[in-house]
């Protein structure tokens, strides 16, 4: 019992103290210190398939979406009433203008045709599980974004969908923040994937929303409206 009420002792003091609040998390990726004011951040991926030549752009481009995306959530906890809360991500700022996100790179062992849509996702979370289970400290929570380039935008036939702690999603050239609502973009796709991967379900506007024309469409019911039309995260989805 006296053991108890010391333990309750040292609590109340450490939240008088403010030392409940959650460390900052650090990161080595490369030799490069990755932080965040979160404790936990969200995993990125970048799975290559064996054969395909690497896009030098990958990491400045998705490290910019990655950031957009950030926001783009933040802001819409912000307009449901939720404050200024958002998923984490591990940073690093590259130069006075440039912040760069913590994506880790992985070489499939196998080619693209070995990961497809039907059958292919057990194939990577093998190869990603083996990974953060030799590189242990480079996991920071339970939810990882797992990006996979396609060679065809066209026939693509690969992993697309999110689990509750995964998200399987594309990359490509022209997968950039500028490019967003133009073209045969999958940003808004992208973003659907990755709120199943923070455990949203799939969530359409209550009637007061969709008699909103500024509201606009849900992320979570259709995706393509991204950066065409409004598009917002419902409070369900918050």
């Amino acid at each position: 019992m006296k053991k108890i009420i010391f333990i309750l002792f040292i609590l109340m003091c450490s939240i008088i103290h403010g030392q409940t609040t959650p460390p900052m998390a650090s990161v080595v990726y490369n030799n490069e210190t990755y932080t965040s004011n979160q404790p936990y951040n969200l995993n990125i991926v970048y799975f290559l398939p064996s054969g395909q030549a690497v896009d030098p752009t990958y990491r400045t481009r998705l490290s910019a979406m990655m950031l957009y995306y950030q926001n783009w959530i933040r802001n819409q906890m912000i307009n449901n009433g939720f404050g200024n809360r958002t998923f984490g991500l591990l940073t690093r700022q590259s130069d006075a203008t440039t912040t760069s996100v913590l994506i880790n790179f992985i070489q499939g062992q196998e080619p693209v045709t070995s990961y497809p849509y039907a059958g292919g996702a057990d194939r990577v979370s093998a190869e990603v599980d083996a990974y953060f289970r030799a590189n242990p400290l480079l996991k920071n929570s339970e939810h990882t974004l797992i990006i996979i380039p396609t060679l065809d935008l066209a026939t693509v036939n690969l992993p697309y969908f999110g689990t509750g702690k995964s998200a399987y999603v594309i990359d490509y050239p022209q997968y950039q923040v500028n490019n967003i609502g133009i073209g045969n973009d999958w940003s808004g796709g992208n973003l659907h994937e990755l709120g199943h991967g923070l455990n949203v379900g799939h969530s359409s506007e209550p009637n007061q929303e969709q008699a909103n024309p500024n509201q606009g469409t849900s992320i979570m019911r259709s995706h393509g409206t991204l950066g065409i039309s409004p598009t917002f995260i419902n409070r369900a989805g918050c």
